[in-house]
């Protein structure tokens, strides 16, 4: 059992590390030096993207050729789409019911877009059609239409879109989302639901809703009454951000007007525009784009950009930009097919923005230039338009984002996955090393005669020149003196350590422990001992001196008299920290994603970096490298990135869905999971776990051992 003065101690220091937290973040200081430096480091990745990412290094419409089929594979990628060319031909779709007015149709329908993802719809057609009609497929924006607690679609909310077509000689379809759908799934994993798992998964709504366009259009293109050759597709909001998405993916779609769907990083990240946004409207950015390469993925296809001027989720400061990129790539070939056009209003869904786009539409699809009198209006009472009278039992909407994506084949527990010999485990991890340096580094794309392929930064990331800097915060007494440092890198800190020396014994041998929040808050009382003061702690049975000398021996116990050790805070994480559970902090985790990192990501480039700098600063080839409860799963990575730098390495345990709860990095899932990363850094570098019987009884493991005669995991001996 604990002794009470420690439970008093911990509750203490539980006390004290909130209290610390609540004051960075309080509207009287109106800063917190987390979140600074967060803001800071994002910024500094959005230049590096965007100067990777200027669309006017292209010359010639050849050389943008050259990319187009690439980065249009690796958008599909980042979207988690099925593969495109062997999806099912069936899309069961039915028709439950029509309507009709004056001299349209409506036909009120379903489709699978995959077996039980179901899509519904309201398909509008002139009345008498004599010949194939262009046909403009309207995907929705979120807009809520519930009735009795009963949804009714969000195409109900943007009946007058397509009724309008029709009545103007198109056959128009409107396509619920997952999300306001008649079945309704989620878009808000993140936002509000707490899904970190969508990330690490590789998922993201965005890509269900392309999905389902791109399903509506193989629709849209059996029909005999449609022109497979006369495609559109428009949308507003989340509509807008799907027509990018659809048209940049399928080539049939000829016409492409999104509206209100667009701006770049910049925006979203730096003025952190992404606090509007749910997770639909963003892909997973595994290759480091900002959206102008998305949109020009459009190019020489007719593309018009709708905007207002006053809308505060997609500032025209941003839409103007990604229009001034893309507009160098239309400037190569097909200039007049690209449009950008603008009405005073916010976020809203204007005449003058819709009359526009209807021009557009006549111009590119019918060929015709006509005065447009009729404004579009709803015709149907919202109700009339629902298509299910009872929801199938055998939908996989609601749980699309559990299956979505595939995960990769786990070869922890399936024999038949494990490595045949010694050359293809070694291949192996060197694949996972990679996979994990890549999303822990981040990419970039290279843009150059040769095909586009992912630039060395996850290798410039590991060589980054780091440095220690000694701040004015030292402590000593009896045998050890504590000394604050900071990790700088690229002149930001990118870490703050603690050095323990011991006074009796100086050493140069190095211990690295990626320390839990506890023991910063525990130098916090050492070093600021009025902290305890304004603390209201009553009834723990212990007085000021005892917590002090509690606080200072908890440092102390994570020392090894024989060698000099640092406790390594990364960003997010002691000094560091912010709340990661409001609204403000959960979006600045968020902006993590966007620039094709993640905080966890990062925290393990600091921890590398921090360890590099100390191997410099005592001229040691390797270190000791030890974690507790909350950063073991850091240690690993960092074990797994420098290998030849860990002489052992001692974690605390180690969760085998880590990445499912919370330890991100983006797309891992579909590539590994915890066993083998484990399984590769055990079988490199000793390493000892107290939960190291968990994966011990695995086959991979045993395997490894047994078959392989390679070191596996083993038990902490005490």
């Amino acid at each position: 059992m604990m002794p009470k003065h420690l439970i008093s101690f911990l509750r203490i220091l539980l006390v004290v590390g909130q209290s610390l937290l609540a004051q960075q973040t309080s509207p009287a200081q109106d800063r917190n030096l987390g979140i600074e430096l967060t803001g800071q480091v994002l910024s500094k990745r959005v230049k590096q993207i965007e100067n990777a990412c200027d669309l006017r290094q292209f010359k010639t419409a050849e050389d943008w050729a050259k990319h187009r089929e690439v980065l249009r594979g690796q958008l599909a990628e980042m979207l988690g789409l099925p593969d495109l060319v062997s999806r099912p031909t069936q899309l069961q779709a039915q028709v439950t019911g029509k309507l009709e007015l004056d001299d349209i149709v409506v036909e009120k329908l379903h489709f699978q877009s995959s077996p039980g993802l179901y899509v519904t719809g309201n398909l509008y057609r002139p009345k008498q059609i004599d010949q194939p009609l262009p046909a403009v497929l309207y995907v929705c924006g979120h807009g809520q239409v519930k009735e009795n607690g009963v949804s009714l679609g969000n195409k109900t909310h943007y009946q007058h879109h397509p009724a309008w077509l029709a009545k103007q000689g198109y056959v128009s379809m409107a396509i619920d989302t997952i999300q306001l759908g008649e079945i309704e799934g989620i878009h808000h994993g993140l936002y509000r639901f707490d899904r970190w798992d969508w990330p690490s998964r590789g998922y993201t709504p965005a890509g269900v809703e392309a999905w389902n366009a791109i399903r509506a259009v193989d629709y849209l293109v059996s029909r005999p009454d449609v022109d497979a050759t006369k495609i559109g597709i428009t949308g507003r909001s989340g509509g807008g951000a799907y027509s990018w998405y659809a048209a940049a993916i399928d080539q049939r779609i000829r016409v492409a007007v999104p509206v209100a769907g667009i701006t770049d990083l910049r925006d979203h990240v730096i003025d952190q525009v992404i606090r509007g946004h749910c997770d639909c409207m963003f892909f997973c950015n595994r290759y480091g784009w900002d959206y102008s390469i998305l949109a020009a993925l459009i190019h020489p296809r007719a593309l018009l950009i709708g905007n207002t001027d006053e809308d505060p989720i997609f500032p025209l400061d941003g839409v103007f930009r990604v229009q001034q990129q893309v507009h160098a790539v239309y400037g190569l070939e097909s200039k007049g097919n690209l449009g950008i056009h603008w009405t005073t209003g916010g976020h809203q869904d204007t005449q003058e923005l819709q009359l526009g786009c209807f021009v557009w539409f006549d111009r590119h699809l019918l060929g015709s230039k006509r005065n447009l009198e009729r404004a579009a209006v709803p015709l149907f009472a919202k109700s009339e338009l629902k298509v299910f009278d009872r929801l199938p039992s055998d939908q996989h909407v609601t749980d699309v984002h559990d299956w979505f994506v595939p995960k990769a084949p786990d070869p922890s527990d399936q024999a038949p996955l494990l490595p045949a010999d010694l050359g293809q485990w070694n291949a192996r991890c060197e694949a996972i090393q990679e996979e994990i340096s890549g999303a822990v580094f981040g990419r970039l794309p290279r843009f150059a005669a040769a095909p586009i392929e992912p630039t060395d930064s996850q290798t410039q990331g590991r060589q980054q020149k780091s440095k220690l800097v000694e701040t004015q915060r030292r402590v000593s007494q009896g045998d050890w003196a504590i000394t604050q440092l900071e990790c700088e890198s690229e002149g930001l800190p990118s870490s703050t350590l603690l050095r323990i020396e011991s006074l009796v014994e100086p050493s140069d041998l190095p211990t690295v422990v990626l320390a839990d929040d506890s023991l910063w808050d525990a130098w916090v009382l050492t070093t600021n001992p009025e902290a305890l003061d304004r603390q209201k702690v009553n009834g723990d049975g212990l007085v000021k001196g005892q917590i002090l000398g509690e606080a200072w021996r908890s440092l102390i116990a994570q020392a090894d008299p024989r060698r000099t050790t640092y406790l390594v805070f990364p960003q997010g994480t002691g000094p560091w920290r912010w709340d990661m559970t409001d609204k403000e902090g959960l979006n600045w985790r968020r902006s993590y994603l966007l620039v094709g990192w993640s905080l966890e990501g990062r925290q393990v480039a600091g921890a590398l970096q921090a360890l590099q700098a100390i191997c410099k600063e005592h001229s040691s080839d390797v270190v000791i490298l030890k974690a507790g409860v909350q950063r073991s799963v850091h240690a690993l990575h960092v074990a797994l990135l420098d290998p030849n730098a860990i002489e052992a390495l001692e974690l605390h345990s180690l969760e085998k869905d880590a990445y499912s709860k919370g330890f991100v990095l983006s797309g891992i899932l579909r590539f590994c999971d915890i066993p083998e990363v484990l399984a590769a850094v055990s079988s490199r570098v000793p390493t000892r776990m107290k939960n190291a019987e968990q994966y011990r009884k695995m086959p991979l493991f045993r395997h490894l051992e047994k078959g392989l005669g390679l070191p596996i995991v083993e038990p902490v001996v005490r």
